[in-house]
């Protein structure tokens, strides 16, 4: 009976300190799952921990492109299509350590799009560094917010290269730098002549157009980044801006920079095709390089962007630019938040000569211009119904071909 009254008495003690620290337990239990009921994470967990975000974006658009008998469009005829299925991850594995993968998936294939890892903070407070594919810096001062691109994005830097860059910040002065694969010039192609049904030699950079439809009267001399086979000689860029705040009067970003490199036997190979070109082995002039501004002003619904671009490839010279602005107008409306008119206007240009008639369509040889008219209709913050029409206008040689463009786009980001 002694012995079973003290294990009585003990057992008292421990429930006595035991229950207030379970009830307690309990309590801040409760509070935490209250807290996550009104405000859940905004993250999932990997298994080591890290902190994952994903989101992603659709596309669904309907395009009519015009047609011309002598140059005809692969898909004059009005035609529905999923433009863009992408899925986004971000993985924190500390606030200053961040991965950024972006995936694309096509009928037949998915792409990665973006995949890189970013170190913040080093040294000091405002720069960072980045490993891996990635858009090039000159893009991240510009919002084309519309579907088709400016001629100056198509040409130069439409697609992410591979390398490092890196980013830093000193009040309203930033400066950037990278070391990238570089630019994979041309590539020879085998096409069918129109007139004499024959096969013919054309040179080009990418397989994809100016606009939506895919047709040959829209090649561009354009810059790629293929990286399975990447240019022997790598690409140095260099970047200075300046991004004051106004104040009253707005926000402005200036941004000058520049990309070196030199082209490789293969490239001068590809660039003797072109009308009036020198041979490949007479030529000795490899010299590649990238020069221009951008410009962005914003005040309030007022969205203002223009960049320059100036391209040398040995004795091929380039230059583009183009001029947008925006203005969003809020309206309320349940199913219409704001609608945003948007006009861009470019102009893209060779030092080649085109070729008259039709024998030989030397397409890449044009001079373009392009304007754009668009209206950007925001049913919601995160769903965009974008009305553009493109009117492109060619300067061929010979008669202007007709192949402007409509398109009618919902984009719905998550």
């Amino acid at each position: 009976m002694k012995i079973h009254w003290k294990v009585c008495f003990a057992s008292f003690l421990l429930f006595a300190f035991l229950i207030p620290a379970l009830a307690q337990d309990i309590e801040e239990r409760v509070k935490t799952l209250e807290t996550w009921m009104k405000e859940p994470p905004q993250y999932i967990k990997s298994y080591e921990g890290d902190k994952i975000k994903i989101g992603g974006e659709l596309e669904f658009e309907f395009v009519k492109t015009q047609d011309d008998e002598d140059l005809p469009a692969d898909n004059p005829i009005g035609r529905f299509q999923v433009d863009k299925l992408r899925l986004k991850a971000k993985v924190k594995a500390r606030d200053d350590i961040e991965f950024r993968l972006t995936l694309d998936f096509e009928i037949d294939e998915v792409e990665i799009d973006e995949a890189y890892l970013t170190i913040e903070d080093i040294v000091v407070s405002g720069q960072e560094i980045s490993l891996g594919l990635q858009d090039r810096f000159i893009s991240d001062s510009i919002e084309r917010l519309t579907e088709g691109s400016p001629m100056a994005r198509t040409a130069f830097y439409r697609y992410p290269d591979l390398g490092i860059q890196y980013k830093g910040k000193y009040g309203s002065v930033y400066w950037c730098a990278s070391v990238t694969n570089g630019l994979v010039l041309y590539k020879e192609e085998e096409e069918i002549d129109f007139d004499e049904e024959e096969i013919v030699t054309e040179i080009k950079l990418n397989t994809k157009q100016i606009g939506e439809d895919n047709d040959k009267r829209d090649k561009i001399i354009r810059d790629d980044t293929i990286t399975k086979d990447p240019n022997v000689n790598k690409q140095v860029g260099i970047g200075l801006g300046l991004a004051p705040n106004l104040g009253d009067y707005g926000f402005l970003d200036v941004l000058v920079f520049g990309y070196f490199s030199k082209l490789c036997d293969n490239d001068l190979e590809a660039l003797s095709t072109l009308p009036d070109a020198p041979d490949a082995e007479d030529n000795e002039d490899k010299t590649q390089g990238r020069y221009g501004a951008n410009l962005a002003y914003t005040k309030d619904a007022l969205e203002v962007y223009s960049q320059y671009v100036k391209a040398e490839d040995s004795f091929l010279l380039r230059h583009c630019w183009f001029v947008q602005a925006s203005y969003k107008l809020d309206l309320g409306l349940r199913y219409l938040k704001a609608i945003q008119p948007l006009v861009r206007y470019g102009e893209y240009c060779t030092n080649r000569t085109p070729e008259p008639g039709t024998k030989k369509r030397r397409y890449l040889t044009w001079d373009r211009k392009r304007t754009t008219i668009a209206l950007l209709n925001h049913i919601e913050e995160r769903v965009i119904l974008k009305l553009e029409y493109a009117i492109n206008d060619e300067k061929t040689g010979g008669e202007k071909p007709k192949n402007d463009e409509f398109l009618a786009q919902l984009e719905y980001k998550f």
